[in-house]
């Protein structure tokens, strides 16, 4: 299943621009300085929600959403330049279109889109299409089976293909694994055009979904995952249906399991949200751990390349129960790590807010920063002059 995405946004785009101060390690750093700030209120049509952006490799911008139109969706992308002037922007209609998730540049130039779509009984699919440099159509696809069918993740891989991370709930069609259970993680592997080469299901009797995939070094694969099975593929000792726990696990090229740890089973119900490769062959995984009493914690862990814990930071909680999220980590050229994410709580609307934490490479924090109001950061990168872009539902920072 891809969900339809029914986020309230205005229709703007906003670009800031930040500088950061080089501050010794005993004094610690200043949080990023706002320099200028351009908002671009009507450089959307009507009724457009931008979902995901990205840097793009000419040192500009690009924007993927969707605008609901009569009783269809319609697939919106917009490409900026490093002024946050529009170049082109263009609509799409697949059949069956439910909504988008990400947009990320390929190695052409070009762009590859993950979304959702419903087949004919009203079950949902995971939907991908290839646009060239100048946002024209390549091609377009769904995948699934017969049942809710959804992938949250896509990489481009080195052989020029895509590996994607989700979950089924089918045991036909596209999936050839077999299912283990009520809802099972599953993994695809495209080639260039997207064929599937390869498609593998991982997990138990309950519900297990995969959250966030990378390729590896060796040509291999690592994905984190929210369990809540303890039978089957899995090894986790969660009680209760309701009970969650944060699974990685480390697959060769052909989508065996080399290894699986889980983490996070201090608290009852763990989520992953985000796993990437570090410079030192390892990973970083962050995940939100919530507490029967409604206490939210979110975690970084720091892992070696065999999956064990080299050191874990929580200062990111206790926040309320309503949300609370780590939702993407960067790597920073000095060994640290930059991580975004936001907060919101119904009954007092002024904690509702986006945020940046710069960690050090030992995890210890160097600097935060809030945002009024929460945007849902979906992509940050380093630029080459030491500074960062930083990308949301509703606006770009550099």
């Amino acid at each position: 299943m891809c969900n339809n995405i029914n986020f309230i946004y205005p229709k703007f785009l906003i670009i800031f621009l930040f500088s950061f101060f080089c501050v010794s390690v005993l004094k610690g750093q200043e949080a990023p300085e706002i320099i200028w700030t351009k908002t671009f209120e009507s450089i959307t049509p009507e009724g457009v929600i931008i979902n995901s952006t990205q840097k793009t490799s000419d040192g500009g911008y690009v924007a993927y959403g969707y605008k609901e139109q009569n009783t269809s969706t319609l697939c919106y992308v917009i490409k900026l330049n490093e002024l946050g002037n529009k170049i082109w922007e263009k609509y799409y209609s697949p059949t069956g279109y439910s909504g988008g998730y990400s947009i990320r540049q390929t190695s052409d130039g070009g762009y590859v889109i993950l979304g959702g779509s419903k087949d004919g009984t009203g079950d949902k699919d995971c939907w991908v299409m290839k646009l060239d440099a100048d946002g024209n159509k390549k091609w377009d696809k769904t995948y699934g089976g017969s049942n809710n069918d959804s992938i949250f993740s896509i990489q481009q891989t080195s052989d020029g293909g895509y590996i994607l991370a989700g979950y089924t709930e089918s045991n036909d069609g596209d999936i050839s694994d077999g299912n283990n259970g009520s809802q099972d993680c599953w993994i695809i592997k495209l080639n260039a055009i997207g064929n599937k080469v390869w498609d593998k299901t991982y997990g138990g009797s309950r519900w297990d979904e995969a959250a966030s995939i990378q390729q590896t070094s060796d040509g291999g694969y690592i994905f984190s995952a929210s369990i809540s099975s303890t039978d089957g593929d899995v090894n986790s000792d969660c009680f209760g249906y309701s009970c969650a726990d944060v699974w990685v696990v480390k697959l060769n090229s052909v989508g065996d399991k080399v290894w699986d740890k889980v983490y996070g089973d201090d608290f009852p119900t763990d989520y992953a949200r985000m796993i990437q490769k570090t410079l030192d062959g390892g990973y970083v995984l962050i995940f939100t751990s919530y507490t029967s009493n409604g206490q939210g914690f979110s975690s970084v862990v720091k892992l070696n390349n065999s999956g064990n814990e080299e050191w874990s930071n929580t200062e990111f909680g206790p926040f309320s129960y309503d949300y609370n999220s780590p939702r993407i980590i960067h790597q920073t050229k000095d060994g640290g790590y930059l991580i975004g994410g936001h907060t919101q709580n119904t009954s007092i609307v002024d904690l509702n807010r986006d945020w940046l934490t710069k960690l050090d490479s030992l995890g210890n924090k160097s600097w935060h920063k809030d945002f009024v109001g929460r945007n849902n950061i979906n992509s940050i990168k380093q630029t080459a002059d030491g500074g960062y872009v930083v990308g949301s539902r509703k606006w770009l920072v550099k």
